[in-house]
């Protein structure tokens, strides 16, 4: 007997990097757990190779010229192509994100095999966060008008829809696209990849064997993640024993700044460490797993991967209020700081590092469920709950 098949359009699975991240994982899992054959389909990048089978998922790559903006009409022009052609070989077609191409898709599926299950992966960027845009342009609202007709008839066409951040779930919740998605609406938070864990077999370490070690992780100096608020805010404590490590590929632009930062403050040289891009997992999370704290400066986020894996290594995390940060200090600990705010940030980090936030107490009093903050406990209860 022939199996099921699931299939994932998306633009960019952000190399293999993204094998790593719920583009990957959610179609996976919901395969595995479904025991379906999964299958993503993404537009070729030759700077993002990918391999042909990773985990028991196809990866194929589409040859077409696209500008990877999932949300133009050029941007996934092929697509529309491909599922007309192969909606009818598709049990389960699953996107990411509310966007028109989304909805051009799904109704193109939905023509095309009438039994077919559509699952949206949604969050609050793209057309939805256009809807939230002040602009005094008088064609705002009619355009609004639009969007949100074009919204509402996507969510009607799907038969699974998943969001992320409570805020976003109680908004859809609550009726903002003016008529109930019923039980079609789940939320499903982010989750850690415990088989990879499992397979590479990292020893996690007890609070006492780690190290006083603060890691970031990300694209750092990009205008998303703030670099600078950070180092600056470092620049205004006394770390006394502890040290800074910022893990992640360095944007070419924040080069000078580093350079100007440490000619400016040359005795946090031996204390500020950037490794560069750390891809291998094992390597990564063993940072996690010996370092105490984790701060996130970002002005934005979706639900960052980072949450998680700081959580499930019992990081103390120390964040802006942005996407994600909530709902995972309601798993993990730690707090939130103001946006911008220096000298906020150097004061919890300088209240951390003299011991007057006990953060081995409060790690202790709150120790984390391994398995509920897996990916394979949230989509099993969506699966299950649909």
């Amino acid at each position: 007997m022939n199996k099921k098949h699931l299939v994932l359009l998306i633009s960019d699975i952000s190399g293999e990097a993204g094998l790593g991240k719920d583009a990957f994982l959610v179609p996976y899992l919901y395969g595995k757990l479904k025991d379906m054959e999964v299958e993503i389909i993404y537009p070729y990048n030759r700077d993002k190779i990918l391999p042909q089978n990773h985990r028991g998922v196809k990866l194929t790559a589409l040859h077409f010229k696209s500008n990877y903006n999932c949300f133009s009409f050029r941007g996934e022009w092929y697509f529309f192509w491909y599922i007309f052609r192969y909606a009818s070989q598709i049990d389960v077609l699953m996107r990411w994100h509310f966007s028109y191409n989304t909805w051009i898709i799904g109704l193109l599926y939905k023509l095309r095999n009438k039994n077919g299950y559509f699952f949206i992966k949604g969050d609050d960027y793209g057309a939805f966060n256009a809807l939230l845009c002040k602009n005094k342009n008088p064609l705002i609202p009619l355009r609004n008008v639009i969007i949100r007709k074009i919204l509402q008839h996507e969510c009607y066409l799907a038969d699974l829809i998943t969001v992320d951040n409570t805020h976003f779930y109680n908004e859809l919740k609550s009726g903002f696209f003016k008529f109930s998605l019923g039980n079609k609406l789940k939320q499903m938070i982010n989750g850690f990849d415990e088989e990879t864990l499992q397979q590479i077999g990292i020893s996690l370490k007890p609070f006492d064997e780690k190290e006083n070690i603060m890691i970031t992780v990300g694209r750092l100096g990009t205008c998303q993640k703030n670099t600078e608020l950070l180092l600056e805010a470092i620049a205004d404590i006394d770390l006394k024993e502890w040290k800074i490590t910022l893990i992640g590929p360095i944007d070419k632009n924040f080069e000078t700044y580093k350079d100007l930062f440490f000619e400016k403050y040359p005795h946090l040289k031996e204390k500020i460490m950037f490794t560069g891009a750390i891809y291998d997992k094992k390597e990564l999370w063993e940072w996690y797993n010996k370092s105490k704290v984790f701060v996130l400066s970002s002005r934005h986020e979706g639900y960052a991967v980072v949450y998680m894996e700081a959580v499930r290594f019992s990081n103390y995390i120390v964040t802006t209020d942005v996407g994600g940060a909530r709902d995972s200090l309601r798993i993990g600990n730690g707090e939130i700081f103001e946006q911008e705010n220096k000298t906020e940030l150097s004061n919890k980090l300088q209240a951390i590092i003299n011991g007057e936030t006990p953060i081995k107490s409060i790690l202790a009093e709150n120790p984390i469920d391994e398995y509920r903050i897996s990916w394979e406990h949230e989509i099993r209860r969506i699966l299950e709950d649909n």
